[in-house]
């Protein structure tokens, strides 16, 4: 998958650990007590949830019931098949803010934990979030914007009543500057995400328990 290369590359090359600063903006009429609306990302053992990338390839997502601590954070861990990167996919939701991180961990390896706040789940559109990670002179900055919010979509041929829309923009010092846009559906999660340089990765199958 295109996150996993991506960030595969990013910690082979970086064997440092970035300080993540997290910042947000939202409007004026926001609602100051956030409600949960984790049926955008539903972190429930057992599920499972299939993709397949511009190569046909197809690799199975499940959420596992371990779990791991970093940073003072629990973080869900799933595990991907096949797994490329070697490396476990972490993901979870601050009930506080209702953001949404997903992770890949290196740190077992003497890598980093490369973080991406991909969703805010109490969001109104037009609201913007960004993680600014930075040390010894390399950045490594995103900024994500909500575009659509409970939209019908049609993607990879199925239709899907209530999206969120997610455009996701990278700007580094030091990597090739990209965007891609993330689709989460209601009671589903991540759905697909596809890439301005054409690359993709869209859900064919899953089973939420």
């Amino acid at each position: 998958m295109k996150f996993i290369k991506r960030n595969s590359i990013l910690a082979l090359i970086l064997s440092i650990s970035f300080s993540f600063l997290f910042s947000s903006c939202k409007k004026d009429d926001e609602n100051e007590n956030p409600t949960t609306q984790a049926s955008y990302f539903p972190l429930t053992t057992g599920s499972t949830w299939s993709y397949q990338d511009e190569t046909n390839q197809t690799y199975v997502h499940t959420l596992t019931s371990q779990t791991k601590n970093i940073g003072g954070f629990s973080w869900n861990i799933i595990t991907v098949t096949p797994n490329i990167a070697d490396e476990d996919i972490l993901v979870r939701l601050d009930a506080s803010s209702q953001i949404v991180y997903r992770a890949i961990d290196f740190t077992d390896g003497g890598g980093i934990l490369i973080i991406e706040p991909i969703a805010d789940l109490d969001a109104k559109v037009g609201d913007t979030w960004t993680q600014n990670n930075e040390q010894d002179g390399v950045f490594l900055n995103l900024k994500n914007t909500l575009l659509e919010k409970d939209v019908q979509k049609t993607i990879n041929g199925k239709s899907y009543e209530k999206i969120m829309v997610v455009k996701s923009e990278l700007t580094s010092n030091f990597f090739d500057n990209s965007t891609s846009t993330l689709y989460f559906a209601a009671g589903i999660g991540l759905v697909a995400e596809e890439f301005e340089d054409g690359d993709y990765t869209r859900l064919v199958d899953y089973s939420i328990k």
